[in-house]
């Protein structure tokens, strides 16, 4: 059977409207002394932001008509999303242009009016200034010809392409929408520029022009070395008699560790300071006064020293990004991002700085990896734990009918719909508690490039106190140690792996001892004596109890007053607080959220969630694995089905109906229950009900 619609209901079980009390956008989003975002009408309220990836859909369909985008963020608002992020609106703007820096007035009219929409309905934007590889020239970012144009790297080098990322981000920004009649840079519903997408790639990847970076890098050197070339030459081991004859360094040896390698991380590190200071003055110029940022990508500790300099920072990550297609397949991890103690949420950790707010704004168990129910547990419920303040999953996950689900189209997806239903709970409600004690990584940038450590992120043992406690870098301070603070200096430094449009932490098998980080926080009382953590074993509980992970069987569970459940394989079981799990079929996420703001144990409505997973129809992979996919399929969705068995402990037991859900939250069929005081307990069969369920309802009636 089709999942027709997607569109939720208000009113429903599943309306998360009422989850975000701003009601229309009036004040700035400002960052706070302690590390968290706030209004800046009301000081001292952490927020936090669940947000939807804006991109192609949206500019040309969503918001096609007024209608239609009346409508679009009305959907935004009742599932729960109060902010969203333009992605590659800077690559839309100049569709059909005839000349640099022309924009699409079609576009710009619709988006004007999705923008005072947003406004009216107490949602804000997060804009990415520049995403397309040719800034506001013309050309397709999707199919690159042959130019060497790359405004990743460009940016840094090129003063003709610093030219354009101005005068289109100008025009922008200054541009006044006619329904809010108001500049976009005096707007407070703008909350977060973004300089460029990714612009790390720029320094990463072999340039298609190197000489471009020449005077820079020779420039770069004479000052290094004094103007000394024989100083040069005695630490690269050359013979060259000129300045102007040093060739442009390679990618092969910027991965070295000797005086070469340490020059050109040196040097990078000068380049991206440079950009920053450039983006943030640029913006200022222009009359932006708001929250700006840049390198969201890399989680190295360069650019940790970087990111200092900023009031937030922003990072992406994924578990299971697919490989480009190569002989018509396309690869992906069929993993548990669980099996490697979460390290798709640890590198985001890593990437975290003491006191500065940080937002994941890219992030994604993708399409089609079987433990992608996974997503809001291993993403959601630690971002809360550390008090992250923003999550973004990639991408468009709000649509309104049944389609072919892709690995970055997101909202046809049943399970991303679970999980970010789940996630809405975890972050925006704060289901999920922040920790208290905390654990900071002091480091020094020299130190860092003299020992070059520079390249690497945190190690494994290190980015561990994640799931555990809170966990923060320090650079170059000598701030003194909280009461509820443990500080650290980092070791060597693990590896970052770079892929095509993501990069991830390697784990690095380094001395730290992670436990005995956990005894010192015991003997403080600021961890109960009780507390389960075993890293040597791969298990890991938080300092709340809310938490609970056991790596090596791909088992976690989330014990909370108003949300629990447990993310497990098949035949697997939890006792939680007031909800157990005594029979679960298939391998998945099953989770009960009280939603009507009570503890589980008081709730008069509360939805259960069983995540499984989700194909498109007629998939076809190169072997059983499921890892190459050779064709994506198309409608209808299949959803996979499996028998649960649970028991809920509740005062209003007695008086609770149980209905399956449609995806809009309507009401399809009534189920049995069985009640003995005040314990329900409930057997469904998925493969029995109309409809492919996901959700279900118990209510009192």
């Amino acid at each position: 059977p089709h999942l027709e619609d997607y569109a939720v209901k208000e009113g429903s079980a599943l309306d998360c409207s009422d989850l975000w009390p701003v009601k229309e956008v009036k004040s700035r989003v400002v960052a706070s002394k302690d590390g968290h975002l706030e209004l800046e009408d009301n000081p001292g309220v952490p927020v936090a932001f669940q947000t939807v990836a804006d991109q192609g859909t949206t500019y040309n369909i969503h918001t096609a008509t007024k209608e239609s985008t009346e409508k679009y963020v009305k959907q935004l608002r009742v599932q729960g999303y109060n902010m969203v992020r333009f992605h590659y609106f800077d690559f839309a703007l100049m569709g059909g242009a005839k000349e640099p820096l022309q924009f699409n007035e079609d576009l710009l009219k619709r988006i004007d009016y999705y923008i005072y929409c947003l406004k009216k309905n107490g949602i804000y934007l997060n804009l990415d200034a520049m995403c397309s590889r040719y800034g506001f020239e013309l050309g397709n970012t999707w199919a690159p010809d042959n130019s060497d144009r790359d405004y990743n790297y460009d940016l840094f080098f090129k003063p003709a392409a610093r030219k354009n990322w101005y005068e289109g981000v100008k025009k922008l920004l200054t541009h006044v929408n006619p329904y809010t009649n108001t500049k976009l840079a005096d707007d407070p519903v703008l909350a977060i520029v973004n300089g460029k997408n990714e612009q790390e790639f720029g320094m990463l990847r072999e340039p298609k022009n190197p000489e471009r970076m020449k005077p820079y890098w020779i420039e770069f050197l004479k000052n290094r070395y004094g103007g000394d070339i024989a100083k040069y030459n005695a630490a690269w081991g050359e013979s060259v008699a000129d300045w102007e004859k040093i060739k442009v360094f390679n990618r092969a040896l910027a991965l070295g560790t000797d005086a070469r390698a340490r020059d050109i991380a040196a040097f990078k590190l000068e380049r991206e300071n440079e950009m920053w200071k450039w983006f943030e003055k640029s913006l200022r110029e222009i009359g932006y006064k708001g929250l700006c940022v840049n390198f969201d990508m890399v989680k190295s500790l360069r650019y940790a020293s970087v990111r200092k300099n900023m009031p937030i920072v922003t990072m992406h990550s994924y578990h299971a990004h697919p490989s480009p297609t190569v002989g018509g397949v396309s690869r992906i991890s069929q993993s548990s991002s669980l099996s490697d103690a979460n390290s798709v949420f640890r590198g985001v950790a890593g990437t975290a700085l003491w006191k500065k707010p940080l937002l994941i704004t890219e992030y994604g168990h993708v399409f089609w990896n079987k433990y992608r129910y996974e997503q809001a547990f291993s993403m959601a419920a630690y971002a809360a734990l550390q008090g992250h303040c923003a999550l973004t999953v990639h991408a468009q996950s709000v649509t309104f009918n049944e389609s072919v689900i892709y690995p970055f189209g997101r909202g046809p997806d049943p399970i991303n719909k679970a999980c970010e239903f789940l996630a809405t709970h975890m972050l925006l409600r704060r289901d999920v508690s922040e920790a208290k004690p905390s654990v900071r990584i002091d480091f020094s940038t020299r130190d860092a490039l003299e020992k070059m450590n520079i390249n690497g992120g945190l190690t494994g043992g290190q980015s561990k106190l994640s799931l555990i406690a809170k966990l923060s870098l320090l650079p170059d301070s000598d701030a003194p140690v909280g009461k509820d603070e443990i500080a650290i200096k980092s070791t060597k430094g693990a590896a970052i792996i770079t892929y095509p449009g993501y990069s991830v932490v390697a784990d690095y098998k380094d001395n730290f001892d992670t436990d005995s980080i956990v005894e010192q926080f015991k003997k403080r009382g600021l961890i109960p004596e009780s507390n389960r953590t075993n890293a040597k074993d791969g298990i890991f509980e938080s300092a709340t109890g809310e938490l609970f992970l056991d790596s090596y069987k791909n088992y976690m569970t989330v014990d909370t007053p108003r949300l629990q459940g447990l993310c497990a394989e098949a035949t697997s079981k939890c006792e939680l607080s007031d909800f157990a799990v005594t029979r679960m079929g298939a391998r998945g996420c099953v989770a009960i959220v009280s939603v009507d703001g009570l503890p589980l144990s008081e709730s008069k409505r509360a939805v259960l969630v069983y995540a499984t997973n989700a194909l498109n129809s007629g998939m076809v992979f190169e072997d059983d694995t499921m890892r190459g996919l050779i064709s994506n399929g198309k409608i209808p969705i299949l959803y996979q089905t499996a028998k649960l068995s649970f028991r809920l402990k509740n005062k209003n037991a007695d008086n609770f109906k149980l209905y399956a859900l449609g995806m809009d939250g309507e009401r399809v069929q009534e189920l049995n229950t069985r009640v003995d005081g005040e314990i329900l307990r409930a057997s469904i069969d998925t493969s029995k009900i109309k409809i492919p369920a996901v959700f279900f309802e118990l209510v009192c009636e």
